[in-house]
């Protein structure tokens, strides 16, 4: 992070009231872990804030910087229990001349206590494979073309080792395999810490707080559809700087993510790439800071960061091959 403007070092000062709404409303503080108590969230919280203001803009004001406090703490919550020992309280003095009342050093299972996951779910089909971790007590998420969502319960998956052929998906949820596509999938709690970004085929595009889907129900619609159209893409939004749209008939168009709307899941969103007629999306693709992505379009290799940058809802260019 750079030397900070008078500008953005009073909208830092302006709006520190966010990071402490967001510590104490949305965080679980655990000072027995370090990182996870109130003094260091908050300090992490006014680093992710600092962040925000230099990337501001002027349509944006606090709507930016809550989910970029919220994003940034939640990755720092995830990223300690994933190296913290964990401390396991004891009934009674350890008999060691210590006089302390905890163990710091545990079996396996005793990272259960804080770790983020109890198991590790592998799901697959043809094309794609999801590997994501979950709690035993909680729920897979399935997104697909058709706008639903369904939802498992861990505990309702077999149990088994790698390499085990496992169940087919439609046995254990609403998921209909001759109906309807697989278009990403997750645990409720990995949901949890993310908004989602949603593309559909005719170039809607909307991103959701990963909360909304946070439901009890096996079945829900994940978001409303235009005639005839079908969802995508469905990506958690986690570093992605552009996204580049490819319709067809060989279009792109590269775009800030920040330039798509935060939406309810019921919107159907709002225009992400103008389509000529008969054309539609056929993939998306994000680019990330320092990063270079490359892929192949027909036999051309095309560097996705080279594209030349556009705004949402515009027409894009088209590539040659």
């Amino acid at each position: 992070m750079g030397t900070m403007s008078r500008k953005e070092i009073k909208l830092v000062e302006e709006h520190l009231y966010l990071v402490r709404n967001i510590v104490l409303g949305c965080m679980t503080l655990n000072e027995s872990i370090q990182g996870l108590g109130y003094d260091d969230l908050y300090q992490t919280g006014c680093e992710a804030l600092c962040h925000a203001a230099q990337n501001y803009r002027e349509d944006g004001g606090a709507t930016f910087a809550n989910p970029a406090i919220r994003n940034y703490l939640f990755s720092h919550c995830r990223r300690i229990t994933r190296i913290q020992k964990p401390l396991k309280y004891l009934e009674e003095p350890v008999e060691d001349g210590s006089r302390l009342t905890y163990a710091d050093s545990l079996p396996d299972e005793g990272w259960h206590a804080i770790s983020d996951a109890d198991t590790f779910l592998l799901l697959a089909d043809a094309e794609n494979r999801y590997v994501f971790p979950c709690k035993n007590t909680g729920r897979i998420c399935l997104f697909t073309s058709g706008g639903q969502l369904h939802t498992i319960k861990v505990a309702d998956v077999p149990f088994g080792k790698f390499r085990d052929k496992g169940v087919p998906v439609d046995n254990i949820s609403n998921f209909n395999i001759e109906k309807e596509n697989l278009i990403y999938a997750t645990s409720q709690t990995e949901l949890n810490l993310y908004r989602v970004l949603f593309v559909t085929k005719q170039s809607m595009v909307k991103v959701v707080d990963g909360g909304e889907f946070d439901v009890m129900k096996r079945t829900v619609a994940s978001t409303k559809l235009l005639e005839g159209d079908e969802v995508l893409s469905v990506e958690p939004l986690i570093d992605q700087k552009n996204i580049v749209l490819q319709s067809k008939e060989g279009y792109f168009l590269r775009f800030l993510v920040d330039e798509i709307s935060a939406m309810k899941k019921a919107a159907v969103g709002t225009k992400g790439m103008k389509l000529g007629d008969g054309d539609y999306l056929e993939a998306v693709y994000y680019t990330r800071a320092g990063m270079e992505q490359t892929i192949e379009y027909k036999g051309k290799k095309i560097e996705l960061g080279k594209l030349k940058s556009g705004a949402r809802a515009g027409k894009g260019v088209k590539v040659r091959v």
